[in-house]
């Protein structure tokens, strides 16, 4: 191939068109590579695929990625050896300005999987680079201590003949998931602001590794971070490596240290004047604040989990362990008998186990206590298949889980989370609650317009009851028959036109296909009177517009992960920031590290309905020894709008036609300390933690 400067992608996984997809998705929207360098419109590079597999296959899977997400980005893909030099030269490996070598999943094992990218980066390693500044990523998909790995051996000995560009970045699928996972049940809203984070776009938040200036060199960390007006310090890298996040403030960055920032635009406009007097103004307001008694107190949580993999679940009550607030209870309905070793309790939670042959039953849900669960986690348990029956699987859950709530007669639905395999299975959920929600509005909304919108929802109950036997059919079906189900089912919800005529908002979502955030759904719990006008007017509808939906309330905004997307941005991230490897490894993979939590404002005597400067918001978290990297909003803040009035939006706004602005969560992240905010009840602070309960 007669390319230079292209990006090359080595072997074939799970993550390959995740990975493609974040590269397009980064070129249509501006994203920031190479430490806030962007790619010029005309100048991004074309990426090429070089597997150990049938060209067709992949390209099939290439183009329905882009299909799907409506996106563009020039491919080439090669079948041959990534670890053979002619088929490396036919690709130019040498002229490449990124070669990611990716985990294969051909090999039979691990051990051969290390081996085969190893043997990988040695023929890259003959051919040598051509391309200045040409760096090698290699996933890792386990973790594997330093001076044991193949890959570690691999680095050392390249660099006797100048190779030093060669990094390696684990990324252990499962415990990512399950950390993921059991924060966003703890803490809704926490992976909006992950995918914010890890969204190369221009207008999100980034990481920035950059030089201590000299003016601030043998300077303590409290005047570091003061000298940052734009972007919110983080902590620093030392120069071995590892990343300091949330240090003290009386620490001193070494020298050679470079500092960890979030922020927005590009390292170059971060740095602003030391001892900015806003600080100072700050810092003395945020010590009058907290002399005064502290008495908010988080509220332990009720998590139900429900058909998770018996084999994973150590893992998931860990991630509990971590993120949830002290004396929370999680209930897990298995499909066998826990093993005996199984805690009880591990850290502050309280741990439940109900056996059952029917974990996602309505029977089971109600009797482990949906009626007052503030999040149902679901899982596909351990019954085999392809991506579609796994799928297929989730969707029968929320229907179920659904069927409980309206069973347990609550007023309001739990927080709903669920890994997936497939965006189009997302969109699915999101055409099927759309309608629930629809019909539920429908009926608090009895207006003479509803017969005309009719002809434009068709028979929203009927759509709902077929769909409702599809998903039962999934779920009691054998493989063969899930998978049909599950193959017709994610078909209709690809289709542009929607397969039950409903054509709803955009996902809200800032990272394409990671967190799918349906449509702000409404929490439609119907009530209330009606005037005598209006019962006049209802009484003059025919019999059948009469007929009213039983009171009920609809899954709210459920957050579906798709772990693949996850982890290829993350994959992306370290291609454009190599110290982003270092700082996920403190975020997500240490027992004893830094975490990511949502604070309530109260808890720092912060009131709502006044505005305050996020210098303050700042300091006043920092005198509780911990970072306030930004805030998150709430469903409805900033809206002064009554629940009435949301329960009275048109079936019009629903489906998308309007331009109502929906109630979801923004992340608000790494903002300039002059930045003024007014919080709202549903709002709260992001912060660097040591723990969950200080």
């Amino acid at each position: 191939m007669r390319l230079s400067g292209h990006i090359l992608l080595l072997n074939w996984s799970s993550s390959s068109t995740a990975l493609l997809r974040q590269i397009a998705s980064a070129y249509a929207e501006g994203g920031m590579f190479g430490n806030g360098a962007p790619w010029p419109w005309n100048n991004r590079p074309p990426v090429v695929v070089l597997a150990d597999k049938r060209k067709a296959q992949m390209d099939e899977a290439v183009h329905e990625m882009l299909r799907d997400r409506g996106l563009q980005l020039e491919v080439h893909t090669r079948e041959g050896n990534p670890f053979k030099m002619s088929d490396l030269r036919k690709v130019a490996a040498s002229k490449a300005s990124t070669i990611i070598v990716l985990h294969p999943d051909s090999a039979s094992n691990t051990s051969n999987a290390e081996a085969i990218k190893a043997s990988v980066v040695m023929c890259l390693t003959a051919l040598g680079p051509q391309e200045d500044n040409q760096r090698v990523v290699v996933q890792m998909a386990a973790q594997v201590p330093e001076d044991q790995g193949v890959i570690h051996s691999l680095g050392v000995t390249s660099r006797l003949v100048g190779r030093s560009a060669i990094q390696s970045f684990e990324l252990p699928d499962t415990q990512l998931m399950h950390r993921l996972i059991a924060q966003t049940a703890a803490q809704p809203g926490i992976l909006s602001c992950w995918l914010d984070m890890l969204a190369l776009a221009n207008n999100s938040a980034q990481f920035y590794c950059t030089e201590l200036p000299a003016v601030l060199a043998g300077k303590p960390y409290v005047e570091v971070r003061r000298a940052f007006a734009h972007a919110v310090a983080c902590g620093y890298r030392l120069p071995t490596g590892p990343a300091i996040l949330n240090p003290d403030d009386s620490a001193i960055p070494p020298s050679g240290s470079k500092l960890i920032l979030l922020g927005r635009g590009g390292a170059a406009n971060l740095l602003a004047s030391p001892n900015s007097q806003l600080f100072t103004t700050a810092a003395t307001a945020a010590c009058d604040r907290l002399q005064r008694e502290r008495t908010y107190k988080s509220k332990a949580r009720n998590i139900l989990v429900a058909n998770w993999p018996l084999a994973s679940i150590p893992e998931l009550m860990e991630g509990f362990s971590l993120f949830t607030p002290a004396n929370s209870t999680i209930t897990f309905t298995l499909p066998g008998e826990p093993p005996g070793a199984w805690p009880t309790r591990l850290g502050s939670c309280r741990f439940n186990f109900i056996c059952t042959d029917h974990p996602t039953s309505v029977k089971v849900l109600l009797e482990a206590g949906i009626k007052t669960a503030d999040a149902v986690v679901l899982g596909s348990g351990a019954a085999g298949g392809g991506e579609l029956e796994a799928d297929a699987r989730i969707l029968a859950a929320v229907l179920q889980v659904q069927d409980a709530v309206i069973a347990s007669k609550r007023r309001d639905a739990p927080h709903l989370v669920a890994p997936i395999r497939r965006y189009a299975t997302s969109k699915l959920a999101s055409h099927y609650l759309s309608v629930l929600a629809a019909e539920q509005l429908k009926a608090v909304t009895v207006q003479p317009a509803l017969g005309a919108m009719a002809a434009t929802v068709p028979a929203p109950a009927v759509v709902a009851n077929a769909l409702g036997t599809q998903l039962a059919v999934a779920a009691g079906g054998g493989g063969g028959s899930a998978a049909a189900t599950a193959t017709n089912m994610i078909a209709a919800a690809s289709n542009s036109s929607g397969a039950m005529g409903v054509q709803l908002p955009a996902a809200a979502t800032t990272l394409h296909g990671h967190l799918v955030n349906p449509v702000g759904l409404l929490t439609a719990l119907v009530g209330g009177g009606q005037s005598a006008q209006q019962q006049q007017m209802a009484a003059t509808q025919p019999s059948c517009q009469q007929q009213s939906v039983p009171q009920a309330a609809v899954l709210f905004e459920p957050e579906f992960l798709v772990p693949t997307d996850v982890t290829s941005a993350l994959m992306t991230q370290v291609v454009s920031e190599p110290a982003y490897s270092d700082i996920m490894k403190a975020l997500l993979f240490s027992s004893d590290g830094m975490e990511m939590y949502l604070r309530n404002p109260a808890s720092f005597n912060i009131p709502t309905g006044v505005p305050i400067s996020f210098a303050e918001v700042e300091e006043v978290v920092r005198l509780t020894k911990q970072t306030a990297l930004g805030y998150i909003r709430g469903h409805g803040s900033g809206s002064q709008a009554s629940s009435n009035a949301a329960k009275q939006r048109s079936v019009k706004d629903l489906h998308g036609s309007s331009k109502h602005q929906q109630r979801e969560r923004t992340a608000v992240l790494g903002p300039a300390a002059s930045h003024m905010v007014t919080f709202g009840e549903a709002d709260r602070i992001v912060v660097l933690a040591q723990d969950f309960n200080l």
